[in-house]
């Protein structure tokens, strides 16, 4: 148990996605108190903040296995299908928000079952987008060797344009205390 947790907390940041501006990888903002900045820079950062961010969590148990890896590549998976997807409406200038949250079983080939919206955003567009993600990356490599049961629940926090408290809620590491 203390191990998944402990994971949990390590590969929760490694599910912040899709730049909005530009396809660049994973990026978490560093925190205002770790880079002091000047007025202009702070403008600056907030002009090229990711308006999408999420974060994966790892449900069942990892049998000590090392998932770090795996899970890099399952998170660029879903970035790529959500860099295409990500609605108009949630780019500059109008900039929606919203927190879209999907639980699902990623069996040991790599497929996808039992796929739920837990939490819709409210807005078919960005719930389509999150959902579209996961379905464009799939089926996904098969769980390492050393993992023996059938598969491995995730839930997947997508967020779009999060405010502070958001950030808070999905278990960023760069929200604001």
């Amino acid at each position: 148990m203390q191990i998944t947790t402990r994971f949990l907390r390590t590969i929760s940041w490694l599910f912040i996605v899709a730049t909005v501006c530009s396809a660049s990888a994973f990026a978490v903002p560093q925190a205002a108190e770790d880079k002091p900045a000047s007025q202009d820079k702070r403008a600056e950062e907030k002009k090229t903040e990711t308006p999408a961010k999420g974060s994966i969590q790892l449900l069942s148990d990892t049998e000590g296995v090392d998932f770090k890896p795996y899970m890099a590549e399952f998170r660029a998976a879903v970035q790529k299908g959500w860099d295409r997807l990500i609605p108009t409406s949630a780019r500059p200038p109008v900039m929606k928000s919203g927190q879209v949250t999907i639980r699902l079983a990623l069996m040991k080939d790599g497929s996808v079952r039992d796929m739920k919206l837990v939490q819709s955003s409210g807005d078919t567009e960005l719930d389509r987008a999150a959902w579209g993600a996961i379905m464009l990356a799939s089926p996904f490599p098969a769980l390492p060797a050393a993992y023996t049961k059938e598969s491995m629940q995730l839930r997947l926090n997508f967020l779009y344009n999060p405010g502070p408290d958001d950030k808070a809620k999905a278990g960023l590491p760069d929200a604001k205390k």
